[in-house]
């Protein structure tokens, strides 16, 4: 199937979804320039159309998301961008990998949900379809070849932090027990849907990260400096304007009384009377 829209022409390289609600493909757009591929949401059920679109215009951040929305024939079209799946279950090794760098991926899973621009009803999709991917780098992006089955305009963000947490804790669940402060934390506030938003869930995970305990003492002062950048920040800043308080006490001392008491401070009094040296 090839679908020509405007200046593309996207030709269906991939069945990914198949069923009454929704199909997904992977497409190839064959008037690029270079190799391009996208993921395409091909609705055909009228209600869901129009509760997808409707999320996405109640989104300000989603205009950075979805590339282009048309109709086709009896559905509507919602075209995303395609990165290759590397999906997280497969390349994440909890066993392998080292609690702090298990709760630096968790970290990262959690601010991506924060800058993403997703809506919350797509987001809560990816996140319970488990559309997470993780790079070599360990960064983390999401996918969007979703199943709109269970698609729920309503679903806000309590709801996709609490999911967020729930997939997280399972990340972190093989360093359960006084291994992991995150892991115990998330397992008391869970059940009480305590997380309203993902800012409350990253700073909870941020506070509680584990030290690297093999990491060189350069990492460590590294870590050190990152985690209280706004103290030594705020230190440079006070600092600044000490210097700034001096200097212009010094340079009005000398316009004013042709003098400057501060100087003073670094000579000798007993070796040096007025304008006499003791030294002579």
């Amino acid at each position: 199937m090839v679908l020509k829209i405007d200046n593309m022409s996207l030709d269906v390289v991939r069945s990914v979804i198949e069923n009454e609600i929704n199909d997904v493909y992977i497409c190839r757009d064959e008037n690029a320039v270079s190799e391009t591929y996208y993921t395409l949401i091909y609705i055909k059920n009228h209600e869901t159309a129009r509760d997808f679109l409707d999320a996405f215009e109640r989104c300000d951040s989603s205009k950075n998301v979805l590339i282009k929305n048309f109709a086709y024939q009896n559905a509507f079209c919602f075209l995303f961008d395609y990165r290759r799946e590397r999906n997280l279950e497969e390349f994440y090794m909890g066993k392998t990998f080292s609690v702090y760098r298990c709760e630096e991926i968790c970290l990262r899973i959690v601010l991506e949900c924060i800058s993403t621009g997703i809506p919350y009803p797509l987001l809560y999709e990816i996140l319970k379809q488990k559309q997470i991917n993780m790079s070599k780098d360990n960064s983390i992006y999401f996918n969007y070849q979703v199943d709109l089955t269970d698609f729920d305009k309503k679903r806000d963000e309590h709801d996709c932090v609490i999911k967020c947490a729930i997939i997280i804790k399972e990340l972190l669940k093989t360093h359960e027990g006084i291994n992991s402060i995150s892991y115990n934390l998330l397992n008391k506030k869970i059940p009480k849907n305590s997380y309203v938003t993902f800012n409350e869930l990253y700073k909870d995970i941020k506070l509680s990260v584990t030290p690297d305990k093999g990491a060189g003492i350069i990492s460590r002062i590294k870590r050190f400096l990152n985690k209280h950048r706004l103290f030594f920040f705020n230190m440079f800043i006070f600092m600044c304007i000490v210097v700034a308080i001096l200097a212009f006490m010094v340079f009005f001392s000398q316009i004013v009384f042709k003098d400057t008491p501060i100087y003073r401070l670094f000579i000798n009094t007993f070796k040096t009377i007025g304008t006499e040296t003791m030294l002579q």
